[in-house]
């Protein structure tokens, strides 16, 4: 491995196996002091007595107090330069047997423990010299799977977080990446391969169970964003939730592919709606700019240099509900001027 600063200290979470141990293990040989982060005191004290790590810390990435408390224990051996966000979970389901309690465990641990892990870190990490924050996501975050509709919004959530972040923090020296594996050979995949083989008995048409499906016609429509599809500086946790919305939008759109139902997004850039006028206002207040200033800022964004109208965003939406959009899913539409 080339590249690390000498003495540099990584932390990764979920390091007590898959690829979060084989990362452990690759910065170990590096030359970094390596701490895993994870639940199971057992598989990371086995990576530290193999050499893949050389100290362990017990939290739960969905508890943002445990994760605080370890990674303060964590710095307060040796500052931390790199942060590894790679602890997960990957359940499978139609979205219609997904239910809330589905989609919130899966956000909190494959979203909201990134969250945690870099609020932890990044605060100190931002003062130093060197910093390097790699989430690890999953090819799930750059296209939708069918029945996997809570997993892939949640990795979609990551990179959006990811693309605001790193654009937030770009005039320090912390970058903000993710990595997006696909089918990787570790024991999260073999469980849930097997669960793939417990449930293979029922046919594809039982899975799409949704009532929707059983009519001749159906359309849905997410309006969500430009900040699912790029990031925006200072609105991570907005182009986060878009993001997620766009991964929602992609797998269930092959989940009900065979139906015909279509599902897609309309992703509009800075419209002129009311609530876009509540934002310029709170502009004003906090940058002493005029009312004019503001919205130029914004048309900035915009190559064709204005705000979108509400009636361009309603026409893109009348089209996708036509019956000629038959074979237009699983997209997310910008409606913003060429801004994505």
């Amino acid at each position: 491995m080339l590249g690390l600063p000498r003495s540099s200290h990584a932390l990764v979470t979920g390091g007590g196996r898959g690829i979060g141990r084989a990362i452990a293990s690759s910065l170990a040989r590096g030359g970094a002091t390596v701490t895993v982060l994870g639940r199971n005191r057992a598989t990371l004290d086995a990576a530290v007595a193999a050499g893949d790590a050389h100290f362990a810390g017990v939290a739960d990435v969905a508890d943002q107090a445990a994760v605080r408390a370890a990674i303060a224990q964590a710095a307060s051996r040796q500052p931390i330069d790199i942060l590894i966000a790679n602890a997960g979970v990957a359940e499978s389901a139609p979205f219609a047997k997904s239910d809330a309690a589905l989609f919130r465990r899966i956000m909190e641990i494959d979203f909201m423990g990134v969250v945690h892990a870099v609020q932890a870190v990044l605060p100190a990490m931002a003062e130093r010299p060197y910093g390097r924050i790699v989430a690890i996501a999953s090819t799930a975050g750059l296209r939708g799977y069918a029945y996997a509709s809570a997993y892939s919004a949640a990795k979609h959530a990551v990179i959006g977080l990811v693309r605001s972040l790193a654009l937030e923090v770009a005039s320090t020296r912390v970058t903000v990446n993710a990595v997006c594996p696909g089918f990787t050979d570790t024991d999260l995949l073999a469980g849930s391969i097997e669960k793939i083989v417990k449930k293979t008995g029922r046919s594809h048409e039982q899975a799409v169970a949704d009532a929707m499906a059983e009519r001749p016609y159906g359309r849905i429509v997410a309006i969500a964003s430009t900040a699912g599809l790029r990031g925006y500086a200072y609105a991570s946790a907005y182009s986060a939730a878009k993001h997620a919305v766009i991964g929602l939008v992609r797998s269930l759109a092959l989940e009900v592919a065979s139906t015909r139902v279509t599902v897609n997004a309309v992703c509009p850039g800075f419209t002129d709606t009311d609530l876009l006028a509540g934002s310029i206002e709170k502009i004003v207040k906090k940058t002493g700019r005029s009312h004019e200033q503001a919205v130029a800022e914004l048309c900035r964004h915009n190559p064709q240099g204005r705000l979108v109208k509400p009636a361009e965003v309603a026409d893109t939406v009348l089209w996708l509900c036509g019956e000629d959009a038959a074979a237009i899913t699983g997209q997310a539409i910008a409606v913003a001027g060429g801004e994505v």
